[in-house]
């Protein structure tokens, strides 16, 4: 197990085959940060709070980058933003939204509530590629 003060990614995403992919292209880029991941907006908040199944982590110790999907089940990525944009300790917290929305409303949505970037999740793999470092490089590196 992982120190409890290593640097990590939090990934909120509910679609799989999409944590396997970013999972895939983390290794590809030679990404080292560990990937947490979680799949509804209720438990990125209850990772964020370390509460419910997440009590055990040390609640200062917060991600080096939280990667949110915007259609998350039960409370949706603006909803998430919202909750966690309005709690001073995740103000410096980079949020970037990774999504397949293509809706330009969406992003001004996003950025409106406080996301640090929205990006369109490519279909192609070395294009999924090129967004994971770009992302990582630009916010955490």
């Amino acid at each position: 197990m992982a120190p409890d003060n290593e640097p990590y990614v939090l990934l909120a995403e509910d679609n799989f085959p999409e944590v396997n992919l970013f999972q895939i292209a983390l290794r590809e880029a030679k990404i080292e940060a560990p990937l947490k991941i979680v799949n509804t907006g209720p438990e990125v908040l209850d990772f964020l709070h370390a509460r419910g199944v997440y009590a055990y982590r040390n609640p200062a110790h917060f991600p080096q980058l939280l990667i949110l999907d915007l259609n998350l089940p039960m409370l949706s990525g603006i909803d998430v933003l919202d909750v966690l944009r309005a709690d001073s300790r995740f103000s410096d917290l980079p949020i970037i939204i990774f999504t397949s929305s293509e809706r330009s409303k969406d992003n001004r949505e996003a950025i409106a509530h406080g996301a640090n970037d929205f990006l369109k999740k490519p279909i192609d793999f070395p294009d999924f590629l090129n967004s994971v470092k770009e992302m990582y490089d630009r916010w955490v590196n």
